[in-house]
Formats: structure tokens, sequence, C-alpha cells
């Protein structure tokens, strides 16, 4: 048998649970969790999914970024306290009362929520991806593929807040965690807490190969990491690309690619932007006045004309 076999073993044991595959997924877990898994490397590249608008022109002119408060997150931990018993002689036994105790996991409940939402709930998460290529955080994160993917280098400072997403750590804040940590300040049970709330993220979304920085507050700051590269959507308008290309014209060390898709899957891939062709392009005048000297009087409609007699 192994270790992790016996240890999970012990849990149910201790907890009276049966020993049943679900829980020895649900033990196994957990234990792995309580132990810390050995943190992953940081890549070299990260990239950033993004809409084209202001605020996307000053991460690429001002190098802001937005860290988000972590309260609007979708994927929020959940606070476990179904494992634990409490007694309130004010509201009577909940050994006999079942009412009491729905009272008290209420209350309970809604106290360790305020204390994450006061200790960790000001903090502020920049969130990043692995991968240029996920057809569905183009959709998600980028304007239906008609914004951009910017690309990060992550070489030039150390980002010690900065760490993968587990998508298979227990999603749930413990209360014995919160209790070691604020009332015997146990630093392993805050490592637990805060890795669960900002870094604990359910199995479906692991197609987002997510990294999260965190920071001491949420905002708009200046981005720790140095723009490689721009990859522009596969429904990203003309003007747009135009626009990033000459505002990029003396930054030939920032790869500029268009994204396209191929014929035989729904996967993507991607091209050099020809800076040179796109760059040649000026402020484009109305062809109507480009070529009035061209056209015969008579040959050119006005927009009243066109529309026709009014009645």
């Amino acid at each position: 048998m192994s270790v992790m076999f016996l240890k999970v073993r012990a849990s149910c044991e201790a907890s009276g649970q049966p020993l049943t595959s679900r829980t020895r997924i649900v033990y196994a877990r957990r234990l792995r969790f309580d132990v810390g898994m050995s943190p992953r490397s940081i890549p070299p590249k990260l990239y950033k999914y993004r809409r084209f608008d202001v605020f996307c022109l000053r991460l690429l002119t001002q190098a802001e970024v937005s860290y988000s408060d972590p309260r609007t997150f979708k994927d929020q931990a959940k606070n476990e306290i179904n494992n634990y018993r409490y007694l309130s002689t004010e509201y009577g036994d909940f050994r006999t009362e079942p009412d009491v105790e729905g009272y008290l996991k209420r209350m309970v409940a809604d106290r360790i929520k305020a204390e994450l939402a006061q200790e960790l709930g000001s903090r502020g998460v920049l969130s990043l991806s692995e991968c240029w290529d996920s057809v569905l955080m183009w959709s998600h994160y980028a304007d239906n593929h008609r914004g951009i993917c910017i690309e990060f280098d992550t070489t030039e400072l150390p980002h010690p807040n900065l760490k993968a997403v587990d998508y298979r750590a227990p999603r749930r804040v413990r209360a014995s965690d919160l209790f070691e940590w604020k009332l015997r300040h146990s630093v392993d049970a805050e490592r637990r807490v805060r890795d669960t709330y900002f870094f604990a993220k359910a199995g479906p979304w692991r197609y987002e190969r997510e990294w999260r920085e965190v920071e001491e507050k949420s905002g708009i700051r200046e981005a720790g990491f140095r723009v490689t590269g721009i990859h522009f959507g596969l429904q990203c308008d003309a003007a747009v690309i135009q626009s990033v290309v000459k505002l990029l014209a003396d930054d030939s060390d920032v790869a500029l690619y268009s994204i396209y898709p191929l014929d035989d899957s729904f996967r993507i891939k991607r091209r050099p932007v020809d800076r040179d062709e796109i760059g040649s392009y000026g402020l484009r005048a109305p062809a109507t006045i480009e070529f009035k000297d061209v056209f015969v009087d008579d040959d050119i409609v006005s927009p009243n004309e066109a529309a026709g007699p009014s009645r």
C-alpha cells in the first residue's frame, strides 16, 4: 500500500466516513493540498486576452495593467463548515433541534465570509494564461475574436506572488484553517487559506491554464512585465491592426501576429504581420474627394439624389 493510501484511510477512519472511491479522491486531494505542492516554474511567456479599448491602449502605451477585486470572481472559493459542530445554549441544542444546526451553520458561514472579505478581499489579482491559442478564451475575453492577445515576458523581474491556478485543489476554505491562522498564527494554515481563496479553481476551467499574480491592492498599477508580442484576433478590425502597427513602428522587438484558422480543425495558428505593408498605409481620404477630378460632374451623384425624391 502507498503512503498516500494509508493516510487517506486514516483520515476516513478519523472522520467516521466509509472508504469509498469518492472519499478516497476527496481526502487525497486534501492531503496533497495540506502538505503543499511543489511550485511550478513560471513560463517565460504569459498572455493576456483583451478587448481593444482605452484600457488596452493604456496597457500598450503606459504599461498599465488592472488588478481585479477577487470578490467579483465567479469562481470564488466557498466556506467549508459542514464538518464542524456548534452548541448554542441561547438558541437550543443542535443535537435535538435541526433548525438550530441550520441557523448556526449560516451564522458561522456569514462570519467566515466577512472575515475573508476583510482580510483578503481588498487584494488585487492579475489573471494571465499560458496559451495564446485558446479559441474559447478568444471568445470569452477578447471580444469574440475582435480583440487582441498580449504576450508578456516574465523573466526580467522576480514575481514572488505569481502562481499557477490549481484546478484539483479543494475549493472550500476550512473553518479549522481560518481558526489556526487567526488565533494560533499558523503559517501553514494561512498558506492554505490564501491558496484556496486566490489560486483554487474548478476543473472545468482547466482549459484557461491560468496564472494569477496577487498584490496588496486592486486597481490600476504599473505592469511588472515587458510586452514582447501582440496577436490580432480572427475578427480584429483592420483599423485596429493598422493603428497598433503604426504605434509600434519603432518597436521592432515587439512581435506582431495575425491569427488564422486551420481548415481541417477548430484550432488556430499565427503568422507574422507584414509591418511594412500596413505601415505604408496613411490617412485615407474619401474616394469622391480623392478622385473628384477624374469623374465628370454628371457622373457624381450626391447623397440626396441617390435617396430619390421625398414624399
